[in-house]
C-alpha cells in the first residue's frame, strides 16, 4: 500500500458500468462525473442495446475518463455475470467497481475508496460501499 501513497495521480480504480437502458445512465455519469477524487477510469458496456447509449456517453467524455464498448451480442438477458465479466474484462486497473446504469454515488465515494484502501493497508479483496438506486430514490 506504500505505492499507493506514494503514486496520487495513479488510477487503480475502475468503476464499470455493464448497460442496457438509457433512461438513467446520464444521471449515473452525472455522479460519477462529480467526484472529488479523479483517480478512476470508466467503463460502460452497452449490452447491444437499442438505445444510443454512445451518445449519453459522448457527453461526459470531457468531464471523465470514459471508455465505451459496444458489444453486438445481448448477454443480460441470458446471463447477466456473462455480461459483468466481459465489461470487466474491457480493464486494466488492480481494483474494480462493479456499478449500475441506474445507480448514483455521492460526489466523495471514490475518495472514501481510496481512503478505506489507505487505512487498511489493502488487508481486504472487496470493499463494499452502499450505492443510491436512481429509480427506488425518487
Amino acid at each position: 500500500m506504500d505505492e499507493l501513497s506514494s503514486s496520487a495521480e495513479k488510477v487503480w480504480l475502475a468503476i464499470i458500468i455493464p448497460a442496457y437502458k438509457g433512461s438513467f445512465l446520464a444521471e449515473a455519469l452525472a455522479s460519477i462525473a462529480a467526484q472529488t477524487d479523479r483517480r478512476f477510469r470508466v467503463y460502460v458496456g452497452d449490452d447491444a442495446s437499442p438505445e444510443d447509449l454512445r451518445k449519453i456517453c459522448d457527453e461526459f467524455q470531457a468531464d471523465i475518463d470514459l471508455k465505451y464498448c459496444r458489444f453486438e451480442e445481448k448477454f443480460g438477458g441470458k446471463s447477466l455475470v456473462d455480461q459483468w465479466c466481459r465489461c470487466i474484462e474491457l480493464s486494466t486497473e488492480p481494483w474494480i467497481w462493479l456499478f449500475a446504469d441506474d445507480d448514483v454515488m455521492e460526489k466523495g465515494c471514490v475518495d472514501c475508496f481510496y481512503r478505506g484502501l489507505e487505512e487498511t493497508r489493502g488487508a481486504y479483496d472487496v470493499y463494499r460501499f452502499n450505492t443510491l438506486t436512481i429509480a427506488s430514490s425518487r
